[in-house]
């Protein structure tokens, strides 16, 4: 989870590019995409002088196998997720007074 909030946290403060590049690395550690990718080449493989949305249509359908990354993420965040079991407007409110 560390990982995802230092990556949300950068991306505010870069290029949207550079940004998912660091995105992808994240996937990348956790999940090997697809062999043809050419986005796993790096960025020297694609054609940046192309507008943002033609690189993301060169992400392929299944460029990673994304039942394994949710499920590995729900491992990850099944403790957080309840531990915020119960907690709503009231009690949030209740617990800051």
């Amino acid at each position: 989870c560390a990982e995802i909030e230092k990556l949300y946290r950068d991306g505010i403060d870069r290029p949207k590019l550079v940004h998912w590049f660091a995105a992808y690395d994240l996937v990348a550690e956790y999940l090997a995409p697809h062999p043809g990718s050419t986005w796993a080449k790096g960025p020297d493989a694609l054609d940046l002088t192309q507008p943002p949305r033609k690189l993301v249509d060169d992400v392929l359908p299944d460029e990673f196998p994304l039942s394994m990354f949710y499920e590995a993420l729900a491992k990850k965040l099944k403790h957080v997720i309840a531990s915020t079991k119960g907690i709503t407007a009231a009690s949030a409110e209740q617990a800051a007074a």
